[in-house]
């Protein structure tokens, strides 16, 4: 199906009704069906609506600081 015919295809838009559990469940079984690219491009795509696009800003910082969390499992001070 091309892009064009799903868009007008009358069906594609579908309006459900779910409990919060049941939304939890569907939207892991969406993501669970996707490959690992197509969920890092998802990510991605989140994190240039969050944040904006920054050229200058393209790696992570020279300089971070690591933090124990306590009360995380497998946390450094275990």
């Amino acid at each position: 199906m091309s892009v064009e015919q799903y868009l007008r295809s009358p069906d594609r838009w579908v309006l459900e009704v779910n409990t919060p559990e049941e939304a939890e469940a569907s939207d892991r079984e969406y993501w669970r069906s996707r490959t690992p690219c197509e969920r890092l491009a998802a990510l991605e795509a989140t994190r240039l609506l969050s944040f904006g696009y920054r050229p200058g800003e393209l790696y992570l910082p020279s300089a971070f600081e690591v933090v124990d969390m306590p009360w995380a499992k497998g946390s450094a001070a275990h």
